[in-house]
């Protein structure tokens, strides 16, 4: 039959709550199998060896198996482990559904076209997106409510709204026949994913590398671009991902930057090699999990993960000589 998966951010209480309610809505007006991580994975109780791959494994578990995806994204900066889950159903086939309650919109260099989602490349996926952000108008409010009480039921009718919204769009899709991604020939290329906020000083040591080699060599051009549309940069950055052999994916900034999050769980539905490059020093900890330099989801979900721009260049030698039969 397929599950309904919803991807959400989990580590607050409001995010798990929100999950849950359109979880709790959606259950109560379909019969489908539904998987909300954390919820269903018993996170807060589970007690296992190496709990945060315990977790990543049960949550691809889910994901091999989908009717659709709804994801709950909040910008400017949206989950990395949502957007891998997102770029795995994308590459599945199944049907996205994209819900985001915040008003922001979001227009790059000198291209006037403003995008709901803070990477353009979200809204190359094919989805339904959502968003639904404005308070309820004023007017129905309870005269003996103060004025924050008043402003939080705006707020909370407006959000049930949303989540309404959602259900009913993951309802009209459900029962869509599945359209999966042609599988592109694995090319003599190598990807390279850039980081948004700024780290693009390696980009000619990577190159160089990969066309010593013989190989083709493409670095994702949509956020500095100027020559085509943001929208044009966009479909043919993901286009040449899709057809390279092997992805280094730029993991630095506050949280594994959209593009390659993404990108890595399109990566690994299709068994593809990636490269999570981290210079970075900060490392998450969680009750019961082992040590995260990066959302466990790109962890454990990239082939291999580079701490220097070299080690990255040594992984990126040796798969290129392990491909070399392409």
């Amino acid at each position: 039959m397929g599950i309904v998966y919803i991807a959400h951010r989990l580590f607050a209480l409001h995010d798990r709550m929100l999950a849950a309610t359109l979880a709790d809505k959606l259950a109560n007006q379909s019969n489908w199998p539904i998987f909300l991580p954390y919820c269903d994975t018993k996170e807060d109780t589970v007690i296992v060896p190496k709990k945060g791959f315990y977790l990543f494994q049960e949550d691809v578990k889910r994901l091999q198996d989908l009717k659709s995806l709804v994801a709950i994204l909040h910008g400017p900066g949206y989950d990395d482990g949502v957007c891998m889950e997102i770029g795995f159903a994308y590459r599945m086939g199944v049907p996205l559904v994209f819900l985001t309650t915040d008003f922001l919109t979001y227009s790059f260099g000198r291209d006037s076209k403003q995008f709901v989602m803070s990477d353009p490349l979200l809204e190359a996926l094919n989805a339904k997106i959502l968003q639904i952000s404005d308070p309820a108008s004023e007017g129905t409010e309870t005269p003996n409510h103060s004025k924050y009480q008043q402003f939080y039921n705006r707020n909370e009718r407006s959000l049930d709204y949303a989540i309404d919204e959602a259900v009913g769009q993951v309802l009209s899709v459900g029962n869509q026949q599945h359209v999966k991604i042609p599988a592109r020939a694995n090319k003599k290329k190598v990807y390279m994913e850039v980081s948004p906020y700024g780290f693009t000083e390696h980009i000619d040591r990577f190159k160089h590398c990969v066309e010593k080699m013989g190989w083709e060599f493409y670095c994702s051009s949509r956020f500095t671009q100027a020559e085509v549309s943001t929208e044009e940069a966009t479909h043919r950055d993901l286009h040449e991902a899709l057809e390279s052999s092997i992805l280094i994916l730029d993991g630095n900034g506050p949280e594994v930057p959209i593009g390659s999050s993404v990108l890595a769980g399109i990566s690994l539905a299709e068994k593809k090699k990636t490269i999570l490059l981290y210079t970075g020093s900060q490392v998450t900890h969680a009750h019961g999990r082992e040590e995260n330099a990066r959302n466990l989801m790109l962890l454990y979900g990239c082939s291999a993960m580079a701490q220097t721009p070299k080690q990255a260049e040594e992984m990126l030698v040796s798969e290129i000589l392990s491909k070399s039969n392409i």
